[in-house]
């Protein structure tokens, strides 16, 4: 199953995303390809304002660590779940950035936001920093 943590760069104390991988779960299978499209992805869109940046990534025997952009504020979904309702203004801005991201993915061949459980993150707690 995959998982998220934080982790830090010891040298500098910044805070990452960790995105682990396992290479061997009986419930979820390694896909090899779906990983690699994963990373290149990233590697191509990860300029991009609403789309998360990737650092690095970290393979040992076990697993495959995303090291990323860490985005404080939580998911779009739990926001909008914890409001009841979002005024038309905020929606349209959320709804923008959501189409900006998705109309910079025909430009990584296979990448397909909408099939691989794509996760929309505000970048702060505040909610009004933008969603990646």
């Amino acid at each position: 199953m995959v998982t998220y943590t934080k982790c830090s760069l010891q040298a500098t104390k910044d805070i990452f995303a960790c995105k682990e991988i396992p290479k061997r779960d009986p419930k979820h299978p390694f896909d090899v390809q779906a990983v690699r499209l994963e990373i290149h992805a990233l590697q191509l869109l990860g300029q991009h304002l609403n789309i998360v940046a990737l650092h690095a990534v970290v393979e040992d025997k076990d697993k495959v660590y995303l090291i990323m952009q860490l985005c404080h504020g939580g998911e779009l979904f739990g926001y909008i779940l914890s409001q009841g309702s979002l005024i038309e203004r905020q929606a349209r801005g959320y709804f923008k950035s959501m189409l900006t991201a998705i109309d910079a993915c025909p430009k990584v061949p296979k990448a397909r936001p909408w099939r691989t459980g794509l996760c929309l993150m505000f970048l702060s707690s505040m909610g009004c920093h933008g969603v990646k």
